[in-house]
């Protein structure tokens, strides 16, 4: 399952927005950047580590967002 950042022209959220994000099944949840998104992870990692990992999303400026947490 991918998860997919939008950009900022399409959902305009504030800088400063942080989001939580649980991959509560048994399959592999992927972060993936919208068009024109940056995405900011340890070593590019963007794969939710397992079931019940988790991740936090921070809108960082206009189009690009830190992802933290259970990555793989």
């Amino acid at each position: 399952m991918n998860l997919t950042v939008p950009p900022n022209s399409s959902v305009a959220f504030t800088i400063g927005t942080v989001i939580d994000v649980l991959n509560y099944g048994a399959g592999v949840v992927t972060i993936v950047a919208g068009s024109g998104v940056t995405l900011r992870s340890i070593d590019s990692n963007l794969d939710i580590s397992g079931q019940y990992g988790g991740v936090t999303l921070k809108k960082l400026a206009t189009d690009e967002w830190s992802v933290i947490g259970a990555l793989e």
